[in-house]
C-alpha cells in the first residue's frame, strides 16, 4: 500500500508540475484553450508514466483513468466555453468525421449483436477494451482534430510526449541495473519495462519517438537558420550567442535522449515485433529525410516500404521455407522493384535516390542482426558508408551533417558494442553446429539446436540472460513464422472468429469470452499448458477481423487510417520539407513502430494513446499548418 501511493503521489506530482509550467509560460492567451490544452498535456504525459499498486490491475486502469478524467475535462471546457460565450459548439468539417462516426457506429451495432453485450461493453477484465474504450479513442481523436491547433499548444504537447518517453527510459536503464523501488512479478534485468506492463508495450511506446526527435531537430535547424562552422567552436556551448542560439546544445540533447530511448527500447527490452515496426520507421524517416523530394514522395514511400516488405519476407521470415511456391513468388516479387531501379538508370530519372534507399532498406533491416551476425555488421558499415557521403555531397549545414552521422553511427553501436560477447558466442556456436551441417543461425529448421546451445551458455554464465534474450529473438523469426507458435495458432483462431460472425464480428473486447469456444488443440502445447485463453490475438489486424468483423476492419485501416495518411502525405507533396513538415515526417514515421509491431502484438491504452496522438497531431500539423510563417498563435 506504502509503495504503490508513493509512486502515484510522484506521478501525480510531476503531471501537476508540468500543468504549472504550461500555465505559467506557453504565452497560450485565450483562457479558453489554455484549458483545453491542460487536459491534452495530461493525456501527454500521465497516460505513459502512470501506475501505482494501490489497484489489482497495476497498470491498465491509472491510464484509462487518466484518459478518461482529461477526455470529460475537456467537454465541459468546450461547453462551458459556449454557455460563458452564448454561442454554439463547434466543430470543423475535416475528412475524418465521417469514418470517426462510422466507425464507432459500427462498434455500437458489434456490442450490441455480440454473444455477451455486458462483456463487449465494458470488456474483458485487466484489459477493459471493450466498447467504452473504443469510444474514448475515438472521442480522443475527435477532440483533437478539433480543439489543437495554435503553434505553442502543439509544442507543448510534443515536449510532455518526449519528456515522457526519455523519463520512462531512464526508469528502464535503473531496472536493467537493478535499482528499482518496486518488487515485480518477473525479472526486469532481463527485458525492462519501467511504466508500462510487458516488454512487448514498453518497447514501441519509447521507440515511436526517436523519428519524432529526429523531425523536431530539423525544424528548429532550418526554422532558426541554426548553422555552425568550425570556427565557432568555441561559442557552440554559449546560450547567449546570438549566431547559434541552439547550435550543438540542441544535438546533444536530441542525440543523448535518442540514445538512452534506443538502448531502452531496442536493446534492454529487445523484442521481434518492435524490431519489424522500428526498421520500417527509421528506414521511412531516413529514406524521406535524405531524399527530400517532395514532388516523387509517394512513390519513394511505396519504394521504400516495398523494399522493406521484401526484405522482411526474404531475409528476416525466408517465407520460402514455409512453402516451395513462395520461393517463386518471392523472386517474381522482386523483378517489379529492381526493373524500377534499371529504369531510372536508363532513363537517368532519380536513380542514385533509388540506390540510396536501397542501402537505407538495408541498413533500418540488417541493424537489429548487428547483434548477433558479423555479415550483418560488415552490411551496415557499407550501407553506412554510403549514406553519411550522401550526407556530405547533399547537406550544407554542418550541424545537419553532424547529427546525422552520429545518429546513425550511434543506433548502429548502441545495439553492437553491448553484443560484442553474443557476437564472439555467435561465431562459437556456429563453428559448433557446422559439424551437424547448420550454416545459417536463422535457419527455422535448425533453431531448437540453436537455442540449446544458447541455453548451455547462459547456464555456464558465458552470456547472460539479456544477451540470451536478443539471441533467441534474433535467430527465431523464420522458425516461428515456418513451423507456428502460440501466436500463429492464435491467429487461426481469429480467422474461425471470424468465419462465425464476419460482418460485425464477435463483439469490441470479446477475445477472452470466445476463445474457448474456438481454441485450437494445438495451442495449449505451443503456449508451454500455462496460459489457455488470451485476451487478445497478438495480431491487431486479425484482433480488428475477429472482433469487428469486416465492417470494421475496412472503416479503421481502409478508411479512417488511409484517409489521415493521405493528409499527411499531401501536405508534404505539396509544400516540401519547409521547417514544421520535418515534425510532420517524424510523427508520420514514428506510427509505423505500432503499425508494424501489432502485425506480431496487440495494442494497449499507453500505446494506442500515444499512436493516436501521433496520428492527431500530424493531422492537426496538416490541416491547420500551425507552423508557417504568420500563422497566428491563439
Amino acid at each position: 500500500m506504502g509503495v504503490g501511493l508513493y509512486i502515484l503521489q510522484i506521478v501525480i506530482l510531476i503531471i501537476l508540475v508540468v500543468d504549472f509550467l504550461y500555465w505559467k509560460f506557453s504565452g497560450v492567451k485565450d483562457f479558453w484553450d489554455k484549458l483545453l490544452g491542460l487536459a491534452f498535456l495530461n493525456i501527454a504525459v500521465g497516460t505513459p508514466i502512470i501506475f501505482t499498486s494501490l489497484t489489482r490491475s497495476v497498470f491498465e486502469v491509472s491510464k484509462l483513468l487518466n484518459v478518461r478524467l482529461a477526455l470529460i475535462w475537456i467537454a465541459a471546457v468546450v461547453l462551458l466555453r459556449a454557455v460563458f460565450n452564448k454561442e454554439k459548439v463547434q466543430f470543423s468539417k475535416t475528412p475524418l468525421n465521417w469514418p470517426i462516426l462510422v466507425f464507432i457506429v459500427v462498434n455500437i451495432f458489434s456490442a450490441i449483436f455480440s454473444s455477451n453485450s455486458y462483456i463487449a461493453i465494458l470488456g474483458a477484465y485487466d484489459r477493459w477494451e471493450g466498447l467504452i474504450t473504443e469510444l474514448n479513442y475515438m472521442i480522443l481523436v475527435f477532440f483533437y482534430i478539433n480543439y489543437v491547433r495554435n503553434r505553442k499548444t502543439i509544442f507543448w504537447i510534443l515536449g510532455a510526449l518526449v519528456f515522457g518517453t526519455v523519463a520512462s527510459s531512464v526508469y528502464g536503464v535503473f531496472q536493467s541495473l537493478q535499482m528499482d523501488f518496486m518488487r515485480w512479478s518477473v525479472d526486469p534485468t532481463a527485458r525492462v519495462f519501467a511504466c508500462i506492463n510487458n516488454p512487448v508495450h514498453f518497447a514501441p511506446y519509447v521507440v515511436m519517438h526517436i523519428p519524432l526527435i529526429i523531425g523536431v531537430v530539423f525544424y528548429f535547424l532550418r526554422q532558426y537558420n541554426i548553422n555552425w562552422k568550425w570556427a565557432d567552436l568555441a561559442k557552440a556551448f554559449d546560450f547567449n550567442s546570438k549566431d547559434t542560439p541552439l547550435g550543438i546544445p540542441l544535438i546533444v540533447l536530441a542525440l543523448v535522449a535518442i540514445g538512452v530511448i534506443h538502448l531502452t527500447g531496442n536493446m534492454l527490452s529487445f523484442g521481434r515485433a518492435t524490431w519489424i515496426g522500428f526498421s520500417l520507421a527509421i528506414t521511412l524517416c531516413l529514406a524521406l529525410l535524405l531524399a527530400r523530394d517532395s514532388k516523387t514522395i509517394w512513390q519513394d514511400v511505396l519504394f521504400t516500404g516495398y523494399g522493406c516488405f521484401l526484405f522482411n519476407a526474404g531475409y528476416v521470415f525466408k517465407i520460402w521455407n514455409y512453402h516451395p511456391v513462395l520461393k517463386y513468388l518471392f523472386f517474381a516479387a522482386m523483378i517489379p522493384y529492381a526493373a524500377y531501379i534499371v529504369y531510372a538508370i536508363v532513363t537517368k530519372k532519380n536513380w542514385l535516390k533509388l540506390l540510396l534507399i536501397t542501402f537505407v532498406v538495408l541498413y533500418g533491416g540488417f541493424l537489429q542482426f548487428t547483434s548477433v551476425d558479423l555479415n550483418a555488421i560488415y552490411i551496415v558499415i557499407a550501407a553506412l558508408a554510403v549514406m553519411i557521403f550522401w550526407i556530405y555531397k547533399n547537406f550544407s549545414n554542418i550541424l545537419e551533417q553532424i547529427f546525422l552521422d552520429v545518429l546513425l553511427v550511434m543506433l548502429v553501436a548502441f545495439i553492437a558494442v553491448p553484443s560484442i560477447p553474443s557476437l564472439y558466442y555467435a561465431q562459437v556456436i556456429k563453428n559448433t553446429l557446422a559439424k551437424q551441417g547448420v550454416t545459417n543461425l536463422n535457419d527455422p529448421n535448425s533453431a531448437g539446436l540453436i537455442m540449446a546451445e544458447v541455453s548451455k551458455l547462459q547456464s555456464e554464465k558465458k552470456i547472460s540472460a539479456q544477451s540470451a534474450n536478443v539471441f533467441f529473438r534474433t535467430q527465431t523469426y523464420a522458425e516461428a513464422f515456418n513451423k507456428g507458435t502460440a501466436r500463429t495458432s492464435m491467429w487461426k483462431t481469429g480467422l474461425y472468429m471470424w468465419k462465425d460472425e464476419p460482418i460485425l464480428g464477435q463483439g469490441p473486447g470479446m477475445i477472452k469470452e470466445v476463445y474457448p469456444k474456438y481454441r485450437r488443440e494445438d495451442y495449449g502445447r505451443l503456449e508451454g499448458g500455462q496460459h489457455f485463453t488470451p485476451d487478445k490475438l497478438h495480431n491487431d489486424y486479425v484482433n480488428m477481423l475477429a472482433t469487428r468483423g469486416v465492417l470494421g476492419f475496412m472503416v479503421y485501416y481502409l478508411w479512417l487510417l488511409p484517409a489521415g495518411f493521405f493528409i499527411i502525405l499531401r501536405k508534404l507533396w505539396k509544400e516540401g520539407f519547409t521547417p514544421g513538415n520535418y515534425i510532420l515526417l517524424g510523427l508520420f514515421s514514428g506510427m509505423f513502430v505500432y503499425l508494424g509491431q501489432v502485425l506480431f502484438n496487440f495494442g494497449v491504452v499507453a500505446t494506442r494513446v500515444i499512436f493516436y496522438e501521433f496520428f492527431c497531431l500530424a493531422i492537426c500539423i496538416a490541416l491547420y499548418d500551425p507552423f508557417r510563417t504568420g500563422t497566428p498563435e491563439e
